[in-house]
């Protein structure tokens, strides 16, 4: 008996490892064969329009049933293309599952779809010779574009309405030269989407406002007061200029010019205009020019007795209250290390031994101040 039942045994497993080899062997011829479809002209690194995806086959009158998956919205599980609105292809992995018998084998097929390059499509409109460098006239903006069989619609933004409006109209009192930004968004009728900035330079109204220097001066070496115009005429009508400065304390927002001592310093002016429902802002870059410091240490600030110098002083000392030097009116103030020997007045006593004393010095001009010092000697009383 038991003979019997190790024989049925044996026998059944036979019977399903047979079965199960063939049914391997089944799905196996089945990948085989041609489970995708292109279309004419189209590759699996060329995919353009959609693919047939075989969803079941008979081999040896046996039928062997197709499930796809796919790794990318590019190509979607019945094989519908979408071609991206891109810089780049898309690489989608199309993976097919095979099952007959309850067995199943799965096979992978790498495919490149082709983009849409929709930005060749994508181009503002000018006129009369303007180009996005030089734009002084309304733009044309599309509002749908078509490349390679597919249409879409184009939305676009103005980063600064008052400049060029969304439709890409030009506000016609602009003031002076400016950037503007717009953006355009592109939608697909199979859901692509697609941005893109563009930069353009739009040149409005020229204004005849310009800084009035003196003594053939420009921007780069102001030693005098400017003249700033308090109005400018646009388009025939006249609007009032106001005048800020970065540096007050250099020029003015009345152009009063005070020079600071040493090296230069730029400040820079911003001319503010209002006309009609817009403020426009034009900045001025302006350098002026600083006081020599060896000129103010070099003057003659201190005047001697005949006879005197800086090392034999014997009687009392002249000290220069103001000089003009390199255009400038300089104020002097003075104070000693040794006021019993010589004052700030320049009053000097002489005393039984030579007497070495400094003298400091501080030139002002405005609210600038600049600070040296002289090392004089008095000689002892005779």
């Amino acid at each position: 008996m038991k003979k019997i039942i190790l024989l049925i045994v044996i026998t059944v497993s036979s019977i399903i490892f047979v079965s199960c080899g063939k049914s391997k062997d089944v799905l196996k011829r089945a990948l085989a064969g041609d489970v995708i479809t292109y279309q004419s002209g189209d590759s699996a690194l060329f995919v353009t329009k959609d693919i047939t995806l075989q969803t079941q086959t008979t081999i040896d009158n046996k039928e062997v049933i197709f499930s796809w998956s796919s790794s990318s919205p590019a190509i979607s599980e019945n094989g519908k293309v979408t071609r991206p609105f891109s810089s780049f292809d898309t690489n989608v992995v199309l993976t097919v599952s095979a099952s007959y018998n309850k067995s199943t084998r799965n096979k992978t097929f790498n495919l490149v779809v082709k983009k849409v390059n929709i930005e060749e499509a994508l181009s503002i409109g000018y006129h009369n010779g303007d180009n996005a460098h030089s734009v002084t006239q309304n733009v044309t903006l599309p509002h749908i574009i078509q490349k390679d069989g597919y249409t879409a619609q184009v939305v676009w933004e103005s980063y600064n309405s008052l400049i060029l409006a969304n439709d890409g109209t030009l506000n016609p009192d602009l003031i002076g030269s400016v950037d503007a930004v717009l953006k355009a968004t592109v939608y697909g009728t199979e859901g692509q989407i697609f941005t893109k900035m563009f930069s353009l330079r739009v040149i409005g109204i020229t204004l005849d406002l310009e800084i009035i220097y003196s003594n053939n001066e420009n921007s780069t070496n102001v030693k005098h007061n400017l003249n700033l115009p308090e109005s400018v005429f646009i388009k025939g009508e006249e609007h009032s200029v106001k005048w800020t400065s970065t540096k007050p304390d250099i020029i003015s927002n009345t152009g009063i010019v005070n020079r600071p001592f040493g090296a230069p310093v730029t400040t820079t002016l911003g001319a503010t205009i209002n006309n009609t429902n817009m403020s426009w802002f034009i900045r001025y870059e302006v350098t002026v020019l600083g006081i020599n410091t060896s000129l103010v240490e070099q003057n003659t600030n201190i005047i001697y007795k005949e006879g005197d110098t800086p090392q034999t002083i014997t009687s009392n000392i002249t000290l220069v209250k103001s000089a003009v030097i390199d255009d400038c009116l300089i104020t002097f103030s003075y104070i000693t290390d040794n006021e019993n020997v010589i004052d700030a007045n320049g009053n000097v006593t002489r005393r039984k031994t030579d007497s070495l004393v400094t003298m400091y010095v501080s030139a002002a001009s405005g609210t600038h101040t600049y600070t040296f010092s002289y090392n004089l000697k008095v000689l002892k009383e005779e």
